[in-house]
């Protein structure tokens, strides 16, 4: 229950206990995060990069114009 949901969920409860002093009470939690690591894929690539990102598009593209042509 986050925001707004806590003034309704709250307004809710008290309504169905007949309660005013009844209330809930928003929470936040911490998540783990892990460090940023710096990726050396376009160090250790180089130039190459370029056709692996191309490659998989050319063969696409290839395939639908052998088969118009077809």
């Amino acid at each position: 229950m986050i925001g707004g949901n806590v003034l309704v969920n709250t307004a809710i409860l008290q309504l169905q206990t007949g309660s005013n002093t009844t209330y809930l009470v928003d929470k936040v939690a911490p998540v783990y995060q892990e460090n940023f690591t710096l990726d050396d894929i376009y160090v250790n690539l180089g130039s190459n990069i370029g056709m692996i990102l191309l490659l998989p598009l050319l063969i696409i593209y290839l395939r639908q114009t052998s088969s118009m042509l077809t």
